[in-house]
């Protein structure tokens, strides 16, 4: 069986972010440290940036929500809302659940079944949670290609990775 767990979080406003250089709603600041700081998280095997929202694969178990759940806790202060992706490309099932804070349960979910193959697990109910939520929910390591913004990790300090 192959599956696996994916947190998106898009970075908070720079006027709800402590620690942002400005104070207005460019999301800048609390993306390049939401970047750093995975960087250096043990729980993250891999990061991509698109436009404000950082997407990691978790280093856990498939649908280990609460691993994410854990994760985004620590992440709370930079983050603005998130969306966690459980998928399985063996049962063909994916399931994203809609954070509206960071800091508490979950808001909205969505669960796909596929029955006839498991290239695009998950990404119908990525789709869902991204038009009810406008945030972008995607999974650019399986399937898709991601892709790597180093201009947000040349100017992010590390919160306290794991």
């Amino acid at each position: 069986m192959s599956g696996w767990t994916i947190l998106t979080v898009r970075g908070a406003k720079a006027e709800d972010y402590e620690k942002s250089r400005w104070d207005n709603s460019d999301r800048w600041d609390a993306t390049s440290d939401i970047v750093a700081t995975m960087e250096e998280d043990s729980r993250v095997r891999k990061w991509t940036t698109w436009s404000n929202h950082v997407y990691a694969y978790l280093n856990c178990r498939r649908y280990d929500f609460d691993f994410a759940e854990e994760l985004l806790e620590d992440y709370a202060e930079m983050v603005d809302d998130a969306v966690v992706l459980g998928a399985n490309d063996t049962s063909d099932t994916g399931k994203a659940v809609y954070y509206e804070s960071p800091r508490g349960d979950y808001t909205d979910m969505y669960t796909e079944t596929q029955s006839e193959d498991g290239v695009y697990v998950g990404e119908v109910a990525l789709s869902v949670i991204s038009a009810r939520h406008g945030i972008v929910a995607r999974d650019p390591f399986h399937n898709t290609s991601g892709r790597l913004d180093d201009s947000y990790l040349d100017d992010g300090i590390d919160q306290g990775g794991k």
